[in-house]
């Protein structure tokens, strides 16, 4: 049984237990493909460059064209000018620090929003906004992502794999823009519902605890490092972070780091092959740092970490 007191903690309801308006899938990018489903017809889709390709897979096996938008140096949209009702904005909340950001864009976008909070778990989303998330990132684990909307999810997948090849050719023969070649390459990227062990051992997690030492973790960073970090970050996050994001320009401290055995992502590379090096997307993809909170991180490491990074500059 999922713990009762996560009921408590205001953003973290929706990880409790599955609902109509609140699907577990395999991945994030299979949470977004199940709320595409249930999307009127869609002109056009305009999605931050500085995101994962991963992203723009369901909108390209739909046909769907997209455009892509740059953001400003405090991680907000810069909307398009040209949008109308029929268009579908997918707004990044970026690691669980753009909030307000994304409730404001999709406040004033014309159509459709959808949140991408696939490194944003902690965060609610915005009225009348869908939202799609990716708990495994968070959790250590090999599957599992989150539809979450503010209207019934009725076209789901079966949980049984067998049924799958047969739900998405009836989603083909309703959606005119996906045809069924589209389906079996859909199939192969897995758009699953989670699997009943694996729902299991989500429900053991203790998101509470998670939370809480994400957010110790964060200050004890940030009273340290805010100084040399370019980005403007809250004392206290509105939600618990994903991670840290230091962006502080000192050389070579991601391979100093790698070095002392703390080996960081980039987010996202194929952003630094896409850009040119005078785009401000190619600077964050190149030096940002997502620096660990989770609660595999103990005080004493969060520490040593910030130590080395000051050492560094």
């Amino acid at each position: 049984m999922p713990n009762p007191r996560l009921a408590m903690h205001p953003h973290i309801t929706h990880l409790i237990s599955e609902t109509d308006y609140c699907v577990r899938f395999i991945s994030g990018r299979a949470a977004l493909d199940c709320l595409l489903n249930h999307m009127p017809d869609i002109r056009r889709a305009f999605i931050p460059l500085f995101t994962c390709d991963t992203v723009l897979e369901p909108f390209v096996l739909r046909g769907i064209p997209v455009q892509r938008y740059l953001i400003n140096e405090d991680l907000s949209p810069i909307l398009p000018i040209n949008a109308e009702k029929s268009d579908l904005l997918l707004l990044t909340n970026y690691f669980g620090f753009t909030c307000q950001q994304v409730k404001t864009a999709a406040a004033d976008f014309p159509g459709i929003s959808i949140i991408d909070a696939t490194t944003a778990l902690y965060s609610a989303p915005p009225d009348n906004t869908s939202c799609f998330y990716s708990p495994r990132k968070f959790c250590d684990s090999p599957t599992g992502g989150l539809a979450l909307a503010h209207f019934p999810l009725s076209k789901l997948p079966p949980k049984d794999k067998q049924d799958s090849q047969q739900w998405l050719q009836a989603i083909a023969h309703h959606n005119k823009q996906m045809q069924v070649i589209c389906c079996e390459r859909a199939l192969r990227h897995r758009i699953d519902r989670l699997s009943s062990p694996d729902s299991a051992r989500w429900n053991n997690v203790d998101w509470q605890a998670d939370a809480r030492q994400r957010l110790h973790n964060y200050a004890i960073l940030h009273a340290q490092l805010k100084s040399i970090n370019r980005l403007r970050l809250p004392e206290i996050p509105s939600s618990a972070p994903m991670c840290y994001p230091l962006l502080s320009g000192i050389p070579l401290l991601r391979d100093d780091l790698a070095d002392a055995g703390l080996h960081l992502p980039l987010f996202w590379p194929e952003v630094i092959r896409r850009t040119t090096a005078a785009d401000w997307e190619n600077y964050l993809a190149r030096n940002l740092l997502p620096l660990p909170l989770g609660p595999n991180m103990s005080e004493a490491n969060i520490c040593r970490m910030a130590q080395l990074i000051l050492y560094s500059s």
